[in-house]
């Protein structure tokens, strides 16, 4: 574990969407909700920052599964509203009063079926994925609001998966740049630390 600031306190921004889909993909594995049902998009719902929702007009059922893929992808917040007004934000609150957001969001990918599958392709694109660098696949979640600028994400590639979480006030500035060059380092400590264990294994076979 690599730590710098780790209690300092930021505002969040849209990386708080997480929560919102580990909730409705538990809730649809203890089978108290089914992810095809349909929400009416009403003008009401309508924000800023709703990439996904453009393809929708008003009154228009959406699909639950599908405001999950627009809030992951396009950190669509009309579909963030709409599962909002759903859920229930006190809900939430109480959900998630003691809880560990990494390794739940990690168990949950790691069940084999199509939502998993779904969280896994909205997570994995390049908006904004200043996580993501070479042929480095990181699934993530970004989040930009004013001067915060965060990005958190998994690289699951190997049977030796890592969480990075950045969280930084640079929203008004090289936030690119900065964030992009500490995924590059962590993924390089990683790749030594994960060298080094195989030699040492290795080593103990041998013996």
């Amino acid at each position: 574990v690599l730590e710098y600031n780790s209690n300092k306190i930021f505002y969040s921004a849209s990386t708080s969407k997480v929560f919102m889909v580990i909730y409705l993909l538990e809730q649809y594995r203890n089978n108290n909700l089914d992810l095809e049902t349909k929400l009416v998009y009403k003008p009401s719902d309508a924000m800023q920052g709703s990439i996904g929702m453009k393809k929708h007009k008003y009154y228009d059922e959406v699909q639950i599964s599908e405001l999950i893929s627009h809030m992951l992808e396009y950190s669509d917040n009309t579909a963030y509203f709409m599962l909002i007004k759903y859920v229930g934000l006190d809900t939430l609150k109480e959900y998630f009063k003691e809880y560990n957001l990494v390794m739940e969001s990690y168990n949950l990918l790691l069940v084999d079926d199509n939502y998993s599958k779904l969280i896994k392709d909205a997570m994995n694109n390049k908006n904004m994925n200043y996580l993501r660098f070479d042929d480095k696949v990181i699934y993530h979640k970004y989040g930009y609001y004013d001067v915060s600028y965060h990005d958190i994400g998994m690289y699951l590639d190997t049977d030796y998966p890592y969480f990075i979480s950045i969280l930084t006030l640079y929203g008004n500035g090289n936030y690119s740049e900065v964030v992009n060059n500490i995924s590059k380092k962590v993924y390089e400590i990683y790749a030594k630390n994960l060298k080094l264990k195989e030699e040492h294994c290795k080593s103990l076979i041998e013996e």
